[in-house]
This record gives structure tokens, sequence and C-alpha cells, in this order.
């Protein structure tokens, strides 16, 4: 894995900045809830964390901060609800946290004893007994204490695009135009390809043979594609990353129909768009009026867990 570190240095500082959001913002009484009949809402954040109680009236009674690996930082109030960091049970005598198979130091980020999986020597990380989430707690989540589920993977990658957009400037600001609109736009851009890489990682990490690599020029230069996929010499992938397909006639729509197009001239893989977002039939019939016959020779796929089947479907299952 060292050998990868390199090229995702720009990823490893947003996942920093991403890891110092999800523990001092704060977040919306309307997100991740669920009732429980004893206590009234409780409310979690993406990796499944919790955050706050509310009362019936939807007052917070209750506040949780955590460290990056789920060490309980702080607690406002004094409901003594067993739930901690990922949803998990924490122990408040020891501190350690139930995971099934094995409990965890979230102190240290480390379970207490050995993994009964072999571990991959495709992926030296997970050859390490007792990491949590393969050392990296905002990208994987280990509900059984034996090897990281993929499914909470995904939804903790969902939840970090998530809190990614809530930093940015609020909508009704940033329509009224000038730099917050701009600010909010690229914004948006950047959290979905934060997730997207996320996913990448995830996929490389498990199927042996897996590469990416980020800016594929073309055009002679003039636009670039987000990230070339590869495995093996015929498996080849051009994919290119946004937060939403664009609504109207203006530069988003000029800028993704010459990457598009220049995706194809080059010959280089399959071409791609990936969005974050669902388009509705506006969005793609733009697009396809834009781009003619040539919008029949690309793939369009939706949503994080769109792009891990597709990612899955064209270079294999892991």
């Amino acid at each position: 894995m060292a050998s990868q570190r390199s090229p995702l240095s720009g990823l490893l500082a947003r996942v920093l900045i991403a890891a110092l959001v999800l523990t001092s913002l704060p977040v919306p009484a309307s997100a991740f809830a669920r009732v429980d009949p004893l206590r009234g809402p409780i409310h979690a954040d993406g990796l499944g964390s919790i955050r706050r109680l509310t009362d019936e009236a939807g007052t917070i009674t209750d506040g949780y901060t955590y460290s990056a690996f789920g060490e309980l930082l702080a607690h406002t109030g004094s409901d003594s609800q067993p739930y901690s960091f990922t949803g998990e049970p924490l122990d408040p005598n020891s501190g350690w946290q139930y995971h099934r198979a094995r409990w965890m130091d979230p102190s240290v980020g480390r379970f207490l004893g050995m993994d009964p999986w072999d571990g991959s020597e495709f992926e030296p990380v997970t050859l390490h007994k007792y990491l949590y989430g393969n050392s990296d707690p905002l990208g994987l989540v280990d509900p059984s204490g034996e090897t990281p589920s993929i499914a909470g993977s995904l939804t903790a990658i969902s939840g970090l695009i998530t809190v990614a957009i809530r930093a940015l400037p609020p909508v009704g600001i940033a329509f009224g135009g000038g730099a917050a609109y701009w600010q909010r736009l690229a914004g948006l851009g950047r959290a979905a390809q934060l997730g997207g890489e996320r996913i990448l990682l995830l996929y490389q990490g498990l199927r042996p043979g897996f590469q990416y690599s980020p800016m594929y020029w073309v055009n002679g230069g003039r636009n670039n594609i987000d990230y070339f996929l590869a495995l093996g010499p015929r498996l080849r992938v051009l994919l290119e990353m946004k937060h939403n397909l664009p609504w109207g006639h203006g530069p988003g729509l000029t800028t993704l129909v010459a990457q598009v197009r220049g995706g194809l001239a080059s010959r280089a893989g399959e071409m791609v768009v990936w969005v974050y977002k669902l388009p509705i039939q506006r969005q793609i019939n733009l697009l396809q009026g834009a781009l003619g016959a040539d919008y029949g020779r690309i793939q369009i796929h939706y949503g994080v867990r769109g792009l891990w089947d597709f990612l899955v479907q064209y270079f294999g299952r892991v």
C-alpha cells in the first residue's frame, strides 16, 4: 500500500480535513435519525456513530464527540445509552467497544485479540492482526471484528460525501450569486470526487491487479478525465466524476461534452461518466442532445453503490 501513497496525497489531506469535520460539525436533527421508544430520536452520522439525542419536541438532550477511531472525547447530557462510534456498544468502565468477534480499544484504534482471518497477501495491511478497519476509520467499518464490511464501507463513504457537502455555503446564500455560488459549485464536485476516489481505493485493495491514476489528458492537453482505470492490458476505463449532470447549456455542459469526446477520440478505454446524484430525465436529455450519436458510446452510472457495482461488473468480483 505504501507505493500507492504518493498519487493519493491530495486525497489523504482531504480525508484528514473530513475527519476534523466529522468530529466538530453539528449534525442537523433530521439527519440519520431513528427512534428509541424509551429515549426518543437518536441521531447518527454517516458512519452510524451516535451524535445526539433529542426529546419528542426536538430539543437536544445529549451530544457526543469522537476521535477518528471512536474514542469518546466529550459527552454533554446525562443519558447512559450504550451505543457509540459506528453505532456499536461501548463499555463505560473499560472504554472498549464491542465488535462481536473481538473488543476494540478506540484510544489506539486496535483490537484486543488477533484477527481470525488470515488476510490477503495482495493487500498487506490486512495481514496486521490487530488493526481496526485496515487503519482507515473514515472509509471502513468493522461490525463483525473479523473483516471490514463492503456495504458498511460504502455507507461510510456516502456519509463522508454528505458531511463534505454540509460544510459548503448554504444553498440560499450560494444561489444568491457571486463567489459563494462558485465556491459551492466547485465544492460539490470536490465532495463527489473525494467519495469516488475512496470507492476506487476500496476496490483496489480487494481486487489484485486493479490500478487507477488521476488526470488523463485529452484533446491535446486542453481537457482531462478524472481517472484512468486498468486491469491487465485489455480492461481499461476513462472515468469522469461529477456531483450532478448539467442542468442547462453553459460552461459545465460544454466542458463535459469536450471531455467525453476527447476520451472517445483517445481510444484509451471505455468512457464512463459517474455522477453522485441521480440525474432526472431532463438532464439526461440535455446531455444526449449535446453529444448526439456519441451518447450511445458512453456509460453513465450514479450513486456510491452504482460506481461500486460498475467496478465489480466490469473488472470482476472481489
